[in-house]
């Protein structure tokens, strides 16, 4: 008797059953194939497990490479990389799993919402190997902002450990940002300041991004916007612009997050743009320099901000949040911003933070608190006549104990965080 009349003289059930059962085992066995296949997608060469993942292609030295991205199914997986899982969330949040195109992984690449009639010279620091990864990925994106960006200046701050050479995307490719790689020296936060110096012209527009950010090209055109004019018109490229608004307390001289108890009058160097001529100024005055260049004194951003401020009487502006976190991906936060109308200009991603300075203990809401403090001893009068001078509605001055200044409540409270 044959196999197969011996299967047919089985019941329906039993024959449902074995079925299953080979079915089970089929599984298992592509499951464990998958595994061996896959890991030849990894970006680095750590053992991690990638079954059921998708390549997404990444511009690389050498043409298109790819990375290793878990499907929905293994979102939980711990032994994907934060970005790995960031990417994935990224895609599935756009409805595109498919991976096919470049720019299905970078979150609208080509929008600009408010053209701007310059454009703007990019600077990009890093110094941590695990963030490489994310390096390459931000870069390739950003490569493809020909109508918002003139160049890119990377700043590799790692003295230790030499820049893998596919990180760096080839030079000279058509329809692509241009790519300047600086390898300093030394490993002073004041770099990113110094790259400019050599690398654009006197009066160009200068954004400094974390690698740990991505900014769509409407909001890297919407902060040009705002720095050329303002919500009010007040700016005229003498600002410094920020997303992250922050308040040093002219009174106790401390630091605090900007809470909309006052207006702020700082912004971090996580995102911020101001004019190359600034930076240039900035780097001539070595007691600065001296004073904030080392990463363990946290302090060259606010520095910066406020040596603006003190020299040209303007304080920063801040783009506005059209809501303090406006899409939870699990792993990320995209965060939505709007003109001074009130109109959607762009979005920030924050990718998955490690190896931070602020994240990594040591005191970092003190060495800010120092920072501020230094700042307003250092500048002295002049500066703090600024940051004093606060006209308000009602026609009151300044005590310290809070008011309004068009809508916006100034002075008073600053949290510690």
């Amino acid at each position: 008797m044959s196999i197969t009349s011996s299967i047919r003289r089985l019941s329906k059930s039993t024959r449902t059953s074995l079925a299953i059962l080979a079915g089970i085992a089929l599984w298992s066995a592509l499951s464990s194939s998958n595994n061996s296949l896959l890991s030849l997608l990894l970006l680095d060469d750590h053992d991690h497990d990638h079954s059921d993942s998708h390549p997404i292609p990444v511009q690389s030295s050498r043409g298109l490479r790819t990375i290793a991205i878990s499907s929905p199914s293994a979102a939980s997986n711990p032994n994907l990389t934060p970005f790995q899982r960031f990417l994935r969330e990224l895609a599935e949040n756009s409805g595109d799993m498919s991976y096919s195109d470049r720019q299905s992984i970078c979150p609208a690449a080509d929008e600009i919402l408010v053209p701007h009639a310059r454009r703007a010279t990019l600077v990009l620091m890093s110094y941590s190997p695990r963030r490489l990864e994310q390096v390459a990925w931000v870069m390739s994106c950003y490569r493809q902002m020909t109508g918002v960006l003139d160049k890119i200046l990377f700043v590799w701050n790692n003295l230790d450990v030499d820049l893998p050479e596919d990180i760096l995307p080839p030079g000279n490719e058509p329809n692509a940002v241009p790519v300047q790689f600086v390898k300093p020296k030394e490993n002073w936060m004041t770099n990113r300041f110094d790259a400019p110096n050599t690398y654009a012209d006197e009066n160009a527009p200068v954004i400094l991004v974390d690698d740990d950010v991505f900014l769509t090209a409407g909001l890297l055109a919407g902060m040009m916007d705002y720095w050329s004019d303002g919500p009010r018109g007040e700016c005229d490229e003498k600002c410094v612009v920020g997303l992250d608004p922050r308040y040093g307390n002219p009174h106790t001289k401390k630091y605090g997050i900007y809470d909309h108890d006052h207006l702020p009058n700082l912004v971090i160097g996580k995102t911020m743009l101001a004019s190359n001529k600034f930076f240039r100024e900035y780097m001539k005055n070595e007691a600065l320099v001296e004073h904030t260049r080392e990463p363990a004194v946290a302090c060259e951003d606010l520095t910066f901000s406020l040596f603006v401020t003190n020299a040209t009487t303007y304080l920063p502006v801040a783009a506005r949040s059209m809501e303090q976190y406006s899409a939870k991906i699990k792993v990320n936060y995209q965060r939505k911003f709007q003109s001074d109308k009130g109109e959607y200009i762009g979005s920030r991603y924050d990718i998955p933070d490690y190896d931070g300075m602020s994240v990594g203990g040591g005191g970092w809401i003190q060495k800010r608190h120092d920072c501020v403090d230094w700042n307003l001893d250092y500048f002295g009068d002049t500066l703090m006549k600024t940051l004093l001078e606060v006209h308000y509605d009602d026609g009151d001055e300044d005590n310290g104990e809070g008011g309004n200044v068009d809508g916006v409540s100034v002075g008073g409270k600053v949290m510690e965080a």
